[in-house]
């Protein structure tokens, strides 16, 4: 039995471990968001395991690396293209996971799992303790043509990871959200996944960065590995803290249920809800009575003799937002259209006010949190096109 040595450092990565576990057993017991949330729940346990190995390398004097087979050599090589699965299932409203994406983990089977426990010499023990680039550095001359393969895959893995974060990041920027119900969750999640993309290229470029260092410089010390190790720690910790902080993020039926206790004891049936969503809607689009900046709910309550707790009722269930955010919802929408409108000569302050903004800040405010950019950049990205 091989003495454990522990740390504040290894205390941090075993808790992220279990953190992390805990986050795929909640994910994989919801019922919505199922094909996101295992892809998301396979990307968690892979960042898991990475973190066991390492607390074993640092904290163990002996460890039978069979455990681990070839999963220090090409982790990585699985991350992107589960990340990137895992934005296609956010960006298409009919995804499935097909047998034809397999493919993409064609190159993590191979070199990750089969070839190291084929071929027990493909990675020498000082490889499996201080990783390939070092022996490549100190001796060259003696490895084997596959040994200085998985060398060069410290390198090509955090590259093959960075092309499925560059095509996922294009897919979030290109994908548009339709106008109807769950349009504030879906932005919110479309913001989160941007966000937390760009942190895992950022995360592959300080890999790059860090296995260059090592390679070409003689500057290492020991614990320069926790610079390897740490960003997929916090990024852990950052996914839990928005799991806690907003559980829609990955789940459909909160909103729905939080709405269902508020409302228990409202006489509204379902089908007098449905008529109230479509004249709703039509009077919105027909009439336009958005561009009124000074628009009430008391004001659509007359207009459509609709009781205003009715009314309040059927916007905060069917659209999954309050009023003011619906009023906007539509002043943006049109704000878009005359955007995108090459023939159309208005300023953003004109813009603004024809929509039903009474100034522009709350224009410029309301548009980015609705489209994740800015009227002006919008309009730019428009004419390029």
């Amino acid at each position: 039995m091989s003495e454990i040595s522990v740390d504040i450092w290894s205390l941090l990565l075993a808790a992220s471990a279990v953190q992390g576990i805990v986050m795929g057993v909640l994910l994989l017991s919801n019922r919505t968001q199922q094909q996101a949330n295992r892809m998301l729940t396979c990307l968690l346990l892979l960042i898991i395991w990475v973190q066991i190995e390492f607390l074993m390398v640092r904290s163990a004097r002996e460890v039978d690396f069979n455990l681990f087979y070839g999963t220090r050599h090409g982790v990585w090589l699985a991350l992107g293209p589960l990340l990137y699965l895992y934005i296609s299932s956010f960006t298409s409203d009919r995804f499935r996971f097909r047998p034809g994406y397999l493919l993409h983990f064609i190159p993590f089977t191979v070199f990750t799992m089969l070839l190291p426990l084929l071929f027990a010499e493909a990675i020498p023990e000082q490889g499996k303790y201080y990783g390939m680039l070092s022996v490549m550095r100190s001796s060259p001359e003696g490895l084997t043509p596959l040994q200085m393969f998985y060398g060069f895959l410290f390198f090509l893995q955090f590259i093959h990871a960075g092309f499925y974060a560059f095509f996922g990041i294009r897919a979030l920027r290109n994908f548009t959200i339709n106008q109807g119900a769950g349009i504030m969750i879906k932005t919110a999640r479309l913001r989160w996944m941007k966000r937390y993309t760009i942190i895992f290229g950022s995360i592959l470029l300080m890999c790059l960065v860090y296995f260059s260092v090592l390679f070409y410089s003689s500057i290492y010390e020991r614990w320069m590995d926790y610079l390897l190790i740490l960003p997929t720690t916090i990024w852990m910790y950052m996914l839990a803290f928005n799991a806690y902080k907003n559980p829609f993020l990955f789940r459909d039926d909160l909103k729905y249920a939080l709405s269902q206790k508020k409302y228990a004891k409202s006489t509204l049936d379902g089908g007098l809800a449905d008529r109230y969503e479509q004249i709703i809607i039509r009077y919105l689009e027909e009439e336009k009575a958005y561009r009124n900046p000074g628009m009430k709910l008391s004001d659509l309550s007359a207009a459509l003799e609709v009781a205003p707790h009715d009314l309040s009722q059927v916007i905060n269930q069917r659209f999954e937002c309050n009023f003011n955010e619906l009023i906007n919802r539509y002043r943006v929408k049109e704000a878009r259209e005359l955007l995108a409108d090459h023939s159309n000569d208005l300023n953003m302050l004109e813009v603004a006010y024809a929509v039903g903004f009474n100034n522009k800040a709350s224009f410029n405010n309301y548009f980015k949190k609705i489209t994740g950019s800015t009227p002006s950049h919008y309009r730019k990205n428009g004419k390029n096109k």
